[in-house]
């Protein structure tokens, strides 16, 4: 297993939380309208759910050595994390704040990836 595919697996959960962090050291974390601020953090937990769903499924298949595509571990794991990835994007659009294209990029990478899995089935 090349060092690289992990390199990329983890992408999105390292931006996420260099992210969050920033985040969290920000005095002012809520803007108006606080609706908008909380479905940004919304699509930010869904993006990191979809990041780490991204980074099992890496991990899983190193450890089995490849799995064939019909292994339902891997299905059920890329079908998840591209189902998450659809509403966490378009939660992230309509949301505001320092969160909102953090979680919006994280989205569109992992959802990107986990459609390539699903259409190489």
């Amino acid at each position: 297993m090349s060092v690289f595919r992990y390199i990329v697996a983890s992408l999105p959960a390292v931006y996420l939380g260099w992210r969050f962090v920033g985040w969290l050291r920000d005095p002012q974390k809520w803007d108006s309208p606080v609706w908008r601020s909380i479905a940004a953090f919304t699509a930010f937990i869904i993006a990191a759910v979809s990041a780490f769903s991204f980074i099992f499924l890496h991990v899983y298949v190193s450890v089995r050595n490849f799995p064939q595509y019909w292994d339902p571990v891997l299905m059920h794991t890329t079908d998840i994390g591209f189902l998450v990835a659809i509403p966490g994007i378009l939660i992230g659009l309509i949301g505001k704040g320092k969160l909102r294209w953090p979680s919006v990029i994280s989205l569109v990478y992992v959802g990107f990836w986990f459609f390539v899995e699903i259409a190489t089935r």
